[in-house]
């Protein structure tokens, strides 16, 4: 097993006041709820964020990360190759950034009583938030094939008119309420 270039919970005080700047590969093996949501976690993920006081006094973590990742396409049943990809800025400092109105700019984060904060279960949730609801091939790609599958193909056939359909079986119905 790789280490971890931070501990994955650490306290957000200390880190704050320290400016904490982080440029890390996570291995694939801390990851792993992240490799329970898809196929495989291709390769490690790259963590850029660092933890700062903002300009309204917030203590903040700002940053990006991600990760390459097979999927199971919904179309064709086959893998699929998707980067998930995520930017964040978070504060733990809730009731302030409610004061100040702009809660809803910002993740809040929980932080135990002793100030602890779970570094490496937040940066996999906010990989875990990237997934696609619904990963598929590009329409037309030559690697999702399905079997009576066709993009933009209508078969020939005719029209049936609903309310033609209604008519003959309420023709039905008369005939069958005269005998």
């Amino acid at each position: 097993m790789a280490d971890l270039a931070f501990s994955p919970v650490v306290s957000f005080d200390k880190a704050v006041s320290l400016e904490q700047h982080y440029d890390t590969l996570i291995d694939q093996s801390f990851l792993k709820r992240l490799g329970d949501a898809c196929v495989s976690v291709d390769a490690p993920a790259r963590a850029v964020f660092h933890f700062f006081r903002d300009l309204q006094g917030l203590r903040t973590i700002e940053g990006e990360i991600s990760c390459p990742v097979t999927m199971r396409c919904q179309r064709c049943g086959g893998d699929i190759k998707v980067e998930l990809h995520s930017v964040f800025r978070s504060t733990c400092d809730e009731a302030k950034a409610k004061s100040l109105k702009i809660d809803d700019h910002l993740d809040i984060v929980p932080v135990t009583a002793a100030g602890d904060f779970e570094l490496l279960g937040y940066l996999e949730d906010c990989l875990l938030l990237e997934i696609p609801y619904s990963p598929r091939h590009d329409e037309g790609d030559k690697a999702c094939v399905s079997p009576g599958m066709s993009f933009g193909e209508i078969p020939d056939e005719p029209e049936v008119n609903p309310f033609a359909v209604l008519d003959s079986l309420k023709q039905e119905m008369k005939k069958a309420n005269r005998q």
